[in-house]
């Protein structure tokens, strides 16, 4: 199997702060890999370092080359959808086109982007405005507009944290069938242990700062999942075993979860 993605001795250490102090991963592609840790555990200064957004020191490699090079491999999907809020779901999924390829062929663009907006289930919004979809409708428009630029890694940024849990389930459900069919190789951060559950292929815990990499939890277990059964809890175990000290703050935050949820 290629590899996608290979991060050796990652460091990063603005203004003498050190955040991150010797990450090392390795993901192969096709993976849907979590980076999960506590809040400020440099989770999102990993992608964005990955992603070419920042940089830092150490060797960070996506399929033989730098973030810099490697850019057009590479989509970002953020916490916030970051729409032109006037402009339609289409129009929107047409603009991260144009800004990476020029303007070009508009049919083609249009054509395509009306395909990934039916791929995410928002063909019968296409031509709304942004600011009239909803939170869900709006995170399903910047998956496309992703997905749009048919990059081979997908880098998400906590995208799900800011939505009610009804949405955040069906959008969990929704990106594991878009991995499924795409092949796309994927990197997700996040902070819930039950969100990786219910994702990755991989659980890559990290430590609070200065972050380096407290365990890589494989998770063997069939989609759809079901959290509750007990092989999920044997996971779910490993998982939180891996994090010692902070182990009660994230169990705090899974039980925040099951009281909204409630």
């Amino acid at each position: 199997m290629q590899t996608a993605i290979d991060i050796h001795d990652l460091r990063f250490a603005p203004a003498g702060e050190v955040i991150l102090d010797g990450v090392d991963l390795r993901v192969e592609q096709g993976e849907f890999v979590c980076l999960l840790g506590p809040s400020g555990a440099g989770k999102s200064t990993t992608l964005r370092l990955l992603g070419g957004l920042m940089e830092g020191s150490g060797d960070i490699e996506v399929y033989g080359e730098s973030p810099h090079h490697g850019w057009r491999r590479l989509a970002y999907v953020f916490q916030s959808p970051r729409l032109v809020r006037w402009r339609s779901a289409i129009d929107n999924v047409m603009l991260g086109m144009e800004l990476r390829d020029g303007r070009g062929d508009k049919a083609a663009r249009r054509e395509r982007a009306r395909a990934v907006l039916e791929r995410v289930g928002l063909a019968d919004l296409a031509d709304r405005p942004a600011h009239l979809l909803s939170g869900g409708e709006q995170q399903r428009v910047a998956i496309a507009r992703a997905l749009a630029v048919e990059p081979d890694v997908l880098l998400m940024d906590e995208p799900f944290s800011a939505l009610d849990v009804r949405t955040r389930t069906e959008l969990r459900r929704q990106m594991v069938e878009l991995w499924q069919e795409t092949g796309l190789t994927v990197v997700f951060v996040t902070h819930d242990v039950d969100e990786a559950l219910a994702l990755g292929a991989r659980a890559v815990v990290l430590s609070r700062k200065p972050t380096r990499v407290l365990a890589d939890v494989r998770i063997d277990l069939p989609h759809p999942r079901d959290r509750e059964s007990a092989e999920a809890d044997v996971h779910r175990e490993a998982i939180l075993a891996a994090f010692g000290d902070s182990r009660a703050e994230v169990e705090q935050e899974i039980e925040a979860e099951g009281e909204e949820a409630a």
